[in-house]
């Protein structure tokens, strides 16, 4: 240790600028190093103002809401300019459809597969986007343990005779009598008596919203996402395959 202390002051002795330049690129180095550690453990958030819409019922809410959001693109915290209570209703803005609560998806075509979704998950341009998870995914639907549907597929609302077309990433909410309903591509809002059960029915699974079941061997839907695992869990099983 000494040697090397030696060696140092004698460099500074003989050779000032050179050690100058040294120590320059050693904090150099360190700053790199503190930046890097920085920019993968610190997620800093901005806050964007947007404007957003919902249904209460059968009635369009119109709101202006400031909107956290960190640099993952991860949604923490949405606070309205009006008073409202967000329900489970998702939330519409010009580009993404956003889930304020825990949340329930299932993939019927992968073994009625079951996660939780965090709440503030969003999709954007088909892409389904919470905590540890960001990918692009088809054939499910979101559920979140009472009465509320979203669905990616389109398909028909079945009451005895009656059929009602839905776009893909409509929604609906079944309760006993009655289902209210949004059209997310013709903005069509409505209503239908459901006295006598209720299906959705798609290309690719059918689900009885009147009983909450799914698929024609009738799987019970989870009414709560207490121990059902997170959407991350999804992609390291993607991953095994």
């Amino acid at each position: 240790m000494k040697k090397i202390i030696e060696k140092i002051k004698r460099l500074m002795n003989d050779h000032p600028r050179i050690f100058v330049i040294i120590l320059l690129l050693i904090l150099l180095i360190v700053i790199f190093i503190i930046y890097r550690i920085a920019d993968k453990y610190l997620n800093y958030s901005t806050v964007e103002r947007a404007e957003m819409y919902t249904y209460v019922g059968t009635q369009k809410l119109e709101f202006d809401a400031d909107m956290t959001i960190s640099r993952k693109g991860l949604i923490s915290d949405i606070k309205p300019e009006i008073n409202i209570n967000f329900d489970s209703a998702p939330i519409y803005t010009n580009d993404k459809i956003i889930f304020t609560d825990d949340e329930i998806i299932i993939f019927p075509q992968e073994n009625y597969l079951e996660y939780r979704l965090q709440p503030f998950t969003y999709i954007n341009e088909g892409k389904l986007i919470t905590k540890d998870f960001d990918e692009n995914i088809e054939h499910y639907f979101i559920y979140d343990g009472l009465d509320t549907y979203f669905f990616s597929d389109e398909g028909e609302i079945i009451v005895g005779e009656s059929k009602i077309k839905l776009s893909k990433y409509s929604y609906l909410v079944c309760s006993s009598n009655r289902i209210d309903y949004y059209d997310t591509t013709t903005n069509n809002i409505g209503s239908i008596e459901a006295t006598s059960g209720a299906e959705y029915k798609t290309d690719y699974y059918s689900v009885n919203i009147s009983e909450d079941t799914v698929g024609e061997s009738g799987n019970i839907l989870p009414n709560s996402v207490k121990y059902i695992k997170f959407i991350s869990e999804y992609s390291n099983l993607q991953k095994k395959d």
